[in-house]
């Protein structure tokens, strides 16, 4: 069991699948998406996602965004 507060880290190519959809297909991670925030000198960055993208059931790659506490590595 993963705790709450473990953070999850994922590469591009790696395999994933996520564990909040029934029937989940098999996705692999582009890359990270991150919000940059500037204030004059600073420069602040929050992690929103990972981007995957999966084959959809009529057979066309699709891209989405996930948290990485809905992502498991396969």
């Amino acid at each position: 069991m993963i705790m709450e507060d473990e953070k999850r880290y994922f590469t591009p190519g790696e395999r994933v699948k996520c564990v909040k959809l029934e029937n989940a297909p098999e996705m692999y991670v582009l890359r990270k998406k991150e919000l940059v925030l500037k204030n004059g000198d600073t420069e602040s960055k929050t992690l929103l996602g990972i981007i995957c993208r999966y084959l959809d059931n009529n057979g066309v790659f699709r891209e989405e965004l996930f948290s990485t506490k809905d992502l498991i590595k396969l």
